[in-house]
């Protein structure tokens, strides 16, 4: 049996006029493409439009570069915490060591050093001036009442003077006294005259009619302040008061009320006698003094 296809005429016909079509199209399209290709040479300008409008060119925009702002970043506060003033405490503490040094001075000078004059005035033995002096400088009445010195002055003139309690030359020693300012009509002051010399210098440890206690020296003719008015609740306004002052070398030890109070060194006047000492500041003043329990003693 014969397997072969069989040929059919019409067949071959349709398939022919489909490639003649096929051909007739792709000539006409070919046409076309080369006449519009010829319009955009033509007006390239409208050609960049149009790919423009349907494909456009990244533009580069200008944006303000970011304005750096400081950031304010929050420091922890430190916080003040106070501390102990050390140099206060340490000042004060220098102060106090100092006051015990010097107490203790006066208590070793009270029990160890030799006693060279005690007088507490029971009676004029020691032969203490007890007269009336009027001098260009005050009238002075000096007297021994109810187991006291009394001095009364009243000035002529602004006037300091002194009783002498050992004519003895000194250099380290150890004095207490009780002064007392009983009456007055002005400023005026009373204690320790030391280290007296034959020129006429000398130291002076004062308590005043204002509470106020100082220490002054009075060289060729000059007076200076060693220490200036000082007040203190220790002095007892109208009232005795004791005061010692223990010199060694350059150095003297101020005490009122056998409380420690100051302390100077000066070393222009090397030794001298001890008194008694009173001041009238002005004219036509008066005013009342009292001495007591005098004790002098000597390493």
């Amino acid at each position: 049996m014969n397997q072969s296809p069989i040929s059919n005429p019409f067949d071959d016909e349709e398939s022919y006029t489909r490639s003649v079509r096929l051909a007739i199209l792709g000539v006409g399209l070919l046409v076309c493409l080369g006449i519009s290709a010829l319009g955009f040479m033509r007006n390239p300008s409208q050609f960049v439009s149009l790919y423009n409008r349907y494909f456009p060119t990244p533009t580069l925009t200008s944006t303000p570069a970011p304005t750096l702002t400081a950031t304010n970043t929050s420091v922890p506060t430190a916080t003040f915490t106070p501390t102990p003033n050390l140099t206060a405490t340490q000042s004060a503490f220098s102060t106090t060591s100092t006051a015990l040094a010097f107490q203790s001075t006066a208590t070793q000078a009270a029990q160890e050093w030799q006693v060279l004059l005690s007088e507490p005035f029971d009676n004029n033995q020691d032969n203490w001036p007890v007269d009336v002096q009027d001098n260009e400088y005050s009238k002075t009445t000096f007297e021994i009442k109810e187991g006291k010195y009394r001095l009364s002055s009243l000035a002529h003139q602004g006037f300091i003077r002194w009783v002498p309690i050992s004519t003895k030359s000194l250099e380290d020693f150890s004095l207490t006294i009780e002064s007392g300012l009983i009456e007055h009509s002005d400023l005026s002051d009373c204690g320790i005259a030391f280290r007296i010399d034959s020129d006429g210098n000398f130291y002076y440890f004062a308590i005043d009619s204002n509470n106020t206690y100082s220490l002054y020296k009075f060289q060729s003719g000059e007076w200076s302040n060693l220490i200036d008015a000082t007040e203190t609740p220790l002095i007892k306004k109208g009232e005795p008061n004791q005061l010692t002052v223990i010199a060694q070398g350059d150095q003297f030890i101020l005490f009122i009320n056998d409380q420690f109070v100051d302390a100077k060194q000066d070393d222009s006047i090397k030794q001298g006698t001890t008194a008694l000492a009173f001041e009238v500041l002005q004219p036509n003043q008066t005013a009342t003094f009292e001495f007591d329990n005098i004790v002098l003693r000597t390493p």
